[in-house]
Parts: structure tokens; C-alpha cells; sequence
């Protein structure tokens, strides 16, 4: 019995440590409608500011309504310090014609990562606000857009 606890608590120890995804959160627009200067706000938390992280959106798509083949982003993140970064980021919905991303009950699922090698500057809970940046005002075809955070591997040459 106290073979099956120990080995029990060791997987649970080995498939935490594995654990790539700091952070996770879908959010639904009403309608399926990203308005242009309605922004989406995470709260994500940081314990670990020598650690370098991916950032990702996750988009469900209506490819009845969405006629665009890239998605321009604004991604501010403001720190617990008083800090703001912003910078761009971009999905292409659709390359050379072609849906990206895998069809799943009728809704197009893409996943791409919009920035690569990031370091937050300070612990803490920062507010990543990101916004659709595109020329119209309502971009119907979105049903949701998420924000995923997964912890980066840094491999230097020795």
C-alpha cells in the first residue's frame, strides 16, 4: 500500500512539473462580433520573472461571416509596477485561401503564437488587454478569442 501512495505522489509530482501552460482563458463575444475598440482584458499571474514565456491566441471562427485572412492584434500588458509594453500581434485565419486551423462542430479552432521569447519584468498579477486592430468596426465570425501563456524552453548552444 505504501508502494502504490508513493509511486501515487511521484506521478503527481512528474506530470505538475511537465506543465507547460501558465495561463488559459477563453472569453465569447455576443453576436460574434469583436467590436474594434472593445478590448479583452486577463489577469495573468507571474511568480517567475526569470522564466520566458510564449504568448498564443486561440480563436473560434465562424467561417460563414469571417472574411478576413489576417487578424491584426493590439496586445498591452500592464504591469503591477506601473509598467505598460504594447506591442502587435498577428493571426492568419487564412493562407494563400486555405483555413488554418483544424474545423471542430462547424467552427474553425486556430492557435498561433503571437509573441515569442517574453520576459515579464516584474512578479505579480499584469493585465494583458488585447484588442482586434483591423480597419472594421464590427468583425462578425469570432466566436471567442483566448489568451494562452506557455512557458518557453531557451536552448543556448554550449
Amino acid at each position: 500500500m505504501k508502494r502504490i501512495i508513493i509511486l501515487s505522489i511521484c506521478v503527481l509530482i512528474f506530470a505538475s512539473c511537465g506543465k507547460k501552460n501558465v495561463f488559459d482563458e477563453q472569453r465569447t463575444f455576443a453576436n460574434n462580433n469583436w467590436q474594434r475598440f472593445s478590448t479583452e482584458s486577463f489577469e495573468v499571474p507571474i511568480r517567475n520573472i526569470d522564466d520566458c514565456y510564449h504568448l498564443y491566441m486561440d480563436l473560434v471562427i465562424d467561417t460563414a461571416f469571417f472574411c478576413e485572412n489576417l487578424l491584426p492584434l493590439t496586445i498591452n500588458i500592464n504591469g503591477p509596477d506601473g509598467s505598460n509594453r504594447m506591442f502587435y500581434g498577428y493571426v492568419r485565419v487564412r493562407d494563400n485561401g486555405r483555413w488554418q486551423g483544424t474545423f471542430e462542430g462547424g467552427n474553425l479552432h486556430v492557435s498561433q503564437r503571437v509573441r515569442q521569447y517574453f520576459f515579464f519584468n516584474t512578479k505579480g498579477t499584469h493585465e494583458v488587454v488585447i484588442g482586434q486592430a483591423t480597419s472594421h468596426y464590427d468583425l462578425y465570425g469570432i466566436v471567442s478569442a483566448g489568451l494562452r501563456i506557455e512557458k518557453a524552453e531557451l536552448n543556448f548552444p554550449k
